[in-house]
């Protein structure tokens, strides 16, 4: 499929990765740990945008919402069943760590949907395909 504009679900999402990214930046005058986050979420919105890397995208967004799983999963562990063991301490640090780098949970948020649109859905993979395509040709 041949695109003369960008679709409107790139147009969307892209923004709403900026707009993220951008909220980062600001709270990364507070914690310099968000301007990692910031870091990854413009990659994402320029990937996107650009369908620049398709694989990668698609890599980023999915260590993104695993690692978030694992993050959420050892602090309730944690929290709900040994609340003295020290090793799901360390592996919830790690996934929030991991989790923080690929984009955080503004990523994790606009994850889910970007995900099912590009599994189940026809314009987002075929705007990533087409993207791919002039990549490989230039």
């Amino acid at each position: 499929m041949t695109f003369h504009q960008r679709p409107t679900q790139v147009s969307v999402f892209s923004a709403l990765l900026l707009a993220s990214a951008v909220f980062a930046v600001y709270l990364g005058t507070m914690a310099s740990a968000y301007y990692v986050m910031s870091a990854g979420l413009f990659f994402t919105a320029y990937s996107l945008w650009n369908a620049w890397n398709p694989k990668a995208f698609k890599a980023l967004v999915i260590i993104n919402q695993i690692s978030g799983l694992v993050l959420i999963l050892a602090i309730s562990w944690r929290r709900l069943m040994q609340p003295e063991e020290d090793l799901t301490l360390s592996i919830s640090g790690v996934a929030l760590i991991v989790n923080v780098f690929f984009g955080g949970p503004f990523l994790g948020i606009l994850g889910l949907p970007l995900l099912s649109l590009l599994n189940f859905g026809t314009i987002l993979p075929s705007w990533m395909a087409s993207g791919a395509k002039q990549g490989a040709v230039s």
